[in-house]
């Protein structure tokens, strides 16, 4: 199982459809999951999830399977401490905060920019957290460098085989 963390924009679901398409692994997205109940995005940017709505991720999470790749997961603390649970590695997808905002420029307008924005600011509380708490993950400042890190948990995970 692989978490991969980083900012909005950095490149995070790219990767996660990347090595799913790959591997085979299972493809899973909190955001996807709060789009296909309908929740309220402006809400969850601003505030983050609710008590109730993070137990409903955490526990979908937990009846994944172990060859499993989730995008922009774990996002709290508590989502942390069941990765852990599941001895998952995570990968931080560390792309600066201006390469981030110049891609958000460079797409057309959309409504939803600012909720964007809310949470690049969310993303960097929660990476501050998690270095208070020492939590320890890999960081890859590159999508090539991130896809080569995964590769190699992948490949310890399904022991040595060919990759297509």
């Amino acid at each position: 199982m692989i978490g991969l963390i980083g900012r909005p924009l950095s490149g995070k679901t790219t990767l996660a459809r990347d090595l799913s398409r790959i591997f085979g692994w299972v493809y899973f997205s909190p955001g996807d999951l709060v789009r296909e109940r309908r929740l309220d995005l402006d809400d969850i940017a601003k505030h983050g999830y609710s008590v109730a709505w993070n137990e409903v991720i955490i526990e979908t999470v937990r009846k994944l399977p172990a060859k499993s790749i989730m995008d922009g997961y774990p996002r709290n603390m508590s989502q942390v401490s069941t990765l852990k649970d599941l001895k998952a590695a995570v990968v931080w997808l560390d792309v600066d905060i201006y390469t981030c905002l110049q891609r958000l420029a460079r797409r057309p307008p959309r409504d939803d920019d600012e909720i964007v924005l809310a949470r690049m600011a969310k993303f960097d509380e929660f990476l501050k957290q998690c270095k208070i708490v020492g939590w320890r993950f890999e960081r890859a400042t590159t999508h090539e460098q991130a896809f080569r890190i995964c590769c190699g948990i992948v490949l310890l995970q399904e022991g040595n085989r060919t990759i297509s």
